[in-house]
Formats: structure tokens, C-alpha cells, sequence
């Protein structure tokens, strides 16, 4: 009985030292968040959201590379329309590599390289000293901004424009 009692009670304190356990029952009951029917829409740019069971390409050709850049194209046209900014993760790259494939796929969206242009800031702003460092504000986007326009400068018109030497010179 001793034995029982002492099993009974170190059973009952190590329970207590466990964290409690939530089940899901326990969870309030959050909706599920409809999915957007499109990726990217704007005007004239209509991507359909992605999906698990859409169709796959069987072959690649003509007809998928025409695709591609029209999925580039609208997608960095849409972010210059709805986002206004330039983006690393969106037109920054899309500036960056998509110039270089001017002789495939024919010139970049003007659209972009218009917002990118418009982006560049008069002046350099005074830097804000952090840990001794210099840091300048938007720095990031400026890197991408300038990468953007030297690779459009390269590859599309092959001479440096007076907006890319001003964003270089801005970077460094």
C-alpha cells in the first residue's frame, strides 16, 4: 500500500511539473482564409492564382516561352501598378536578369524601367550613424535599383544612360 501511495504521488508531481497540454479542441476555430482567385491582377494582367492540380506543361516550346515572358512581364508590370516600389524579390530581379535576355524573349517591359527611373531621389540623404557605421536609408533598394538599370543600359540599349550613372553614383 506504502509503495502505491509513493508511485500514486510521484506520479501526480510530475504531471504537475509537465507543461499542460493543449488539444485542438481546446483552439478557438480561426476561418480559413479564402484563396485569392488571382496572383496578379491589374489592369489588362489577369494571373491565376497557383495551384496543386493545375496543368503542367508537357512540352516546352514556342508557345511556353512566349508564356514565360508574359508571366514575367505582366508580374513586373503588376508590381510597378499596385505596389509602386521596387522590389528585390519581384522587379529588382526582373530588372536585373531580364534585359540579358533581350535577343530571346525581345525588350523589357518600358513600364518598368519608366518606375525605376522615377525612383531615383534627387539627392542622397545625410547618413544615420549606427554602431559607428554609416547607414543610408534605403539602401537596398538602391543596389537594386542601380543593378536594374546598368543591366538594361547593357543589355537593351548597349550605352550608359545619364539616369544609370546618377543611380550608380548614388550606390557607391
Amino acid at each position: 500500500m506504502l509503495v502505491a501511495l509513493f508511485c500514486s504521488a510521484k506520479l501526480r508531481n510530475a504531471q504537475a511539473d509537465e507543461p499542460v497540454k493543449k488539444t485542438d479542441a481546446a483552439k478557438p476555430k480561426v476561418a480559413a482564409k479564402p484563396k485569392p482567385k488571382f496572383q496578379y491582377q491589374s489592369v489588362g494582367i489577369e494571373i491565376p492564382a497557383a495551384t496543386a492540380d493545375e496543368p503542367k506543361v508537357a512540352a516546352f516550346g514556342p508557345e511556353t516561352i512566349l508564356a514565360a515572358r508574359k508571366y514575367l512581364d505582366d508580374g513586373a508590370n503588376y508590381w510597378v501598378r499596385e505596389k509602386n516600389c521596387v522590389a528585390c524579390h519581384s522587379t529588382g530581379v526582373y530588372m536585373a536578369e531580364r534585359p540579358a535576355l533581350t535577343p530571346l524573349l525581345g525588350k523589357p517591359s518600358e513600364e518598368v524601367l519608366a518606375q525605376f527611373i522615377k525612383s531615383i531621389p534627387a539627392a542622397v540623404g545625410e547618413p544615420v550613424l549606427r554602431d559607428g557605421a554609416k547607414y543610408y536609408g534605403a539602401s537596398i533598394t538602391t543596389v537594386w535599383r542601380s543593378s536594374g538599370l546598368a543591366s538594361w543600359d547593357k543589355h537593351v540599349t548597349g550605352t550608359l544612360s545619364e539616369h544609370t550613372d546618377k543611380a550608380l553614383r548614388q550606390t557607391l
